[in-house]
C-alpha cells in the first residue's frame, strides 16, 4: 500500500537556528534566507520555512529596504568625506548627506571631522524620492538627547 506525503507544516526560523544536517554531502539545494557551514545548514534570515519543487528549501520573509521619512533618528556610518558634506550609509537605497554645518555650535573654521566608518547619530532633516536624504545633527529642541558622532 502506497504511502500518501503529508505536506509539513512551515515554521518559523530565526537567524542561526539549525535547518538541517547534511553528513552525505548531496543534500537539497539552499535558497533564499539560508546558508551552508560545513555540512550544516542555517538560517540567515527570519521567516517561514518553505520548501519549494524538488529538494530546495528558503525562507519566505517580507523584508524590505528602510525608506527614510523625516524626522526618523537613525544610525549611518561615514562612507565618504567630500568638501563641505559627508556621505553616511543609513541603511536607504541610497547614501545620505551631512553637510558640515548639520552639528550643534559647527562653524565655518570649527567644522567636525569624522573620519570614514565613523558611527554618526543623527535626524533625517530632508527626504525625498527623487534627491538623496539630508541629515542633521542639530537637535529640533535642547531637551532631547544630543544628536552626534559616536
Amino acid at each position: 500500500m502506497a504511502e500518501k506525503r503529508k505536506r509539513e507544516p512551515s515554521r518559523f526560523v530565526v537567524p542561526g537556528d539549525i535547518i538541517a544536517e547534511d553528513e552525505s554531502g548531496d543534500g537539497g539545494k539552499v535558497g533564499n534566507g539560508l546558508y551552508v557551514r560545513g555540512e550544516i545548514v542555517m538560517a540567515s534570515k527570519a521567516g517561514l520555512l518553505k520548501k519549494a519543487k524538488g529538494s530546495q528549501v528558503y525562507v519566505e520573509n517580507h523584508q524590505r529596504r528602510y525608506v527614510p521619512l523625516v524626522g526618523d533618528v537613525v544610525l549611518g556610518v561615514v562612507v565618504e568625506r567630500h568638501g563641505e558634506s559627508y556621505k553616511v550609509d543609513i541603511g536607504a537605497p541610497s547614501k545620505a548627506v551631512l553637510p558640515h554645518l548639520a552639528f550643534e555650535g559647527a562653524t565655518k573654521r570649527n567644522r567636525p571631522n569624522l573620519e570614514v566608518g565613523s558611527l554618526v547619530y543623527a535626524r533625517i532633516a530632508c527626504a525625498d524620492r527623487d534627491l538623496d536624504p539630508e541629515l542633521t545633527c542639530i537637535s529640533p529642541d535642547s531637551k532631547k538627547v544630543a544628536l552626534k558622532k559616536i
